[in-house]
């Protein structure tokens, strides 16, 4: 069965060489083989034929918890200011003017709000019990010197920001729905990328609301508090956060990951 089963595994990764998306298939492959316990360094040599062995591909195995690769890239990406927020819910105003640094754009927490403008119609409950609120797609929700525990304030998603940004002349590589393991590809690329995550960087299960215009919004809340960061930082096992509230730090991938499964929603920038 070994044997059939690397000869499918060496077809899928030679269909790779062909595709746009060799890397991609190489995590395939390697995956595979792991699964019925084949020697994926015996596929090594055959995955350089597909895309050249490198530390995406090593963090890719060591993001599906392969033991036959070993993550061994670490990038620090230098150049990002930090900024701690100047409102209680300006975390993704603050994240975006960090990462604009990296551009060598200087762009405020308060101009960014400016520029967003906010929907500060209250939130109400329907008779099925419901939440209606504004939609942070499109604009800041609520008072920045809210709080999201009574509905007086929330925040905005990244559309938003991805449109003050551009209009600043900032260079956007990638936004909207992503993996972890993009972002850390990202980032050992020496990209920031502002990440939407949980504020204890664990999982919560989700209570999504009704938008004023029909949309259903991703939301921990009112309990439980999303944050945003940036992450500027990647090792083996860690990712390095700038995070606007409480300072630089490394954490595990396993709590990056917790947290920002929640949402799986982010930014990249130049």
């Amino acid at each position: 069965m070994g044997a059939r089963l690397t000869g499918i595994l060496l077809r899928l990764l030679q269909h790779a060489k062909s595709t746009f998306l060799p890397l991609h298939a190489a995590h395939h492959a390697i995956a595979f083989a792991a699964l019925f316990s084949l020697s994926a360094a015996a596929l090594m040599p055959r995955t350089a034929a597909a895309a050249e062995p490198s530390g995406s591909m090593l963090c890719a195995a060591g993001q599906l918890h392969l033991a036959a690769a070993e993550c061994t890239d670490t990038r620090v990406v230098s150049g990002v200011a930090f900024y701690y927020q100047d409102h209680p819910l300006s975390c993704e105003e603050a994240s975006m003017s960090m990462a604009l640094t990296h551009q060598g754009i200087a762009l405020s927490q308060d101009q960014i709000l400016s520029e967003l403008g906010a929907d500060s119609r209250p939130m109400y409950v329907d008779q099925a019990g419901r939440v209606h609120w504004g939609n942070p797609y499109e604009t800041f929700v609520g008072n920045v010197d809210g709080n999201e525990s009574d509905y007086t304030g929330f925040g905005t998603y990244y559309p938003p920001l991805v449109r003050v940004a551009k209009a600043h002349g900032a260079r956007i590589l990638a936004y909207g729905s992503m993996s972890a393991l993009t972002i850390y590809e990202r980032v050992l690329a020496g990209h920031p990328v502002v990440a939407f995550a949980t504020w204890d960087w664990l999982w919560h299960p989700r209570h999504d609301y009704i938008s004023f215009d029909g949309r259903s919004i991703p939301w921990i809340g009112p309990v439980y508090a999303s944050h945003v960061y940036v992450v500027v930082g990647v090792s083996p096992g860690e990712v390095l956060i700038n995070d606007p509230i409480r300072g630089q730090y490394w954490i595990s991938k396993s709590a990056f990951e917790a947290g920002y499964s929640d949402f799986d929603e982010a930014i990249v920038f130049a």
